[in-house]
């Protein structure tokens, strides 16, 4: 199992960074079950664990990447459990969008008008950018709000233990658009509460779209101590 050495936990959350393009290299099971023994210590509301993950690898993974796909291409209508986006965005969050997505295109010499290519890279989400495994975080629908930040701090374990182990992931909430065709394919419940996709697997950090790392805010932006 490979590790990334000397990594504590502090240097783990300001390394890793969203990978949108990856290395065609297996991941092992035992990486995986590793990471979620790891990630099941997150804390949670009266220690209840609401979480519940699925990984899809190999050509099971192909398949429902290429259903993704053909859905995408078809324009399905977008039906999430969970919106990430809002109807009309305000600021700070507007402009923050608007900063990720130049730095994405600049990075790959992709320019406004080139409808095309743009469309080519939002393409690539249904595909989870090529990884050779897709995670999905889901919920009994009956869960409360709670749990919603439970299954969050469980993610963020989840994707730092990933990277420890020599692991890279993106947090995919377009892929989740198309809840009803990923349920009925992992012959989950369609009632359960599908929360977030994630693409995990080797980067390619020859790869220009893995050449930059998104901002962060100023702490008094919003950060204060009060005493």
């Amino acid at each position: 199992m490979e590790k990334r050495e000397n990594l504590d936990v502090c240097q783990a959350i300001k390394n890793r960074k969203s990978i949108r393009a990856f290395l065609k290299k297996d991941v092992s099971d035992e990486i995986l079950i590793e990471a979620v023994k790891i990630a099941q210590y997150a804390p949670s509301s009266a220690n209840m664990q609401p979480w519940q993950i699925v990984f899809v690898k190999g050509q099971k993974k192909q398949e429902l990447a290429d259903q993704l796909l053909n859905a995408y291409d078809h324009k399905i209508p977008a039906n999430p459990d969970m919106s990430a986006y809002l109807d009309q965005w305000i600021d700070p969050y507007k402009t923050r969008r608007f900063q990720i997505g130049m730095q994405l295109y600049q990075a790959l010499g992709i320019k406004k008008e080139d409808h095309e290519r743009r469309n080519t890279q939002m393409r690539a989400n249904f595909d989870g950018f090529g990884a050779p495994v897709f995670g999905f975080i889901h919920m009994n629908p009956e869960m409360e709000l709670g749990s919603y930040y439970d299954c969050g701090g469980f993610v963020q374990s989840l994707i730092l233990a990933l990277y420890t182990f020599g692991l890279d992931s993106c947090l995919q909430a377009s892929v989740t658009d198309f809840q009803s065709i990923i349920k009925s394919y992992l012959n989950l419940p369609s009632s359960q509460k599908l929360l977030v996709a994630i693409a995990i697997g080797y980067g390619d950090y020859d790869h220009p779209v893995n050449s930059f790392r998104a901002p962060r805010a100023n702490l008094n932006e919003f950060f204060k101590i009060i005493k």
